[in-house]
C-alpha cells in the first residue's frame, strides 16, 4: 500500500466517524487516535491534521498517551496489588504532560497505580 493511500484511507475513516457520531462532543474513538499517531512515521504533522481535520494540540496528546510502548525503554512493572512491599520505595515519575511524582517509604502499590491513573488525564 502506498503511502498516500494509508493517509486518504484514515482521513475517510475520521470522516465516516464524523457523519456517524452521536454528538459533536464524543471523543474520537482509541483506533482512530492510534491510526492517527501511526501516520506520524511518513507523514509531518502539518499535512496530518489538515488531511484529518484535527488540531496539532489533539494529534500531539495522541501521540503521548497511544506511543507504542517500545518507545518507553525506561518501562518499571509494578508488583501485583496482591504482593505486599516490604521493601521502602524510592520513586520518581515524569509524565509527559509535565507532571512528576516523588515517593519515599513504604507505599502500596494500589496507591502508585491509582497516582499513576490520575496524572495520565
Amino acid at each position: 500500500m502506498k503511502k498516500s493511500d494509508q493517509l486518504s484511507i484514515t482521513a475517510a475513516a475520521f470522516d465516516q466517524w464524523r457523519i456517524n457520531r452521536v454528538s459533536r462532543s464524543e471523543r474520537t474513538p482509541l483506533a482512530l487516535r492510534q491510526q492517527a499517531v501511526l501516520l506520524y512515521k511518513d507523514y509531518p504533522s502539518s499535512r496530518i491534521t489538515s488531511a484529518l481535520k484535527i488540531s496539532g494540540t489533539q494529534l500531539k496528546l495522541w501521540n503521548t498517551l497511544c506511543a507504542p510502548k517500545d518507545d518507553y525503554p525506561d518501562f518499571v512493572h509494578l508488583p501485583s496489588p496482591n504482593t505486599p512491599s516490604t521493601v521502602p520505595l524510592n520513586l520518581s515519575l515524569s509524565f509527559p504532560n509535565g507532571t512528576a511524582v516523588v515517593l519515599n517509604g513504604d507505599i502500596s502499590s494500589t496507591l502508585i497505580s491509582t497516582i499513576i491513573q490520575e496524572c495520565k488525564l
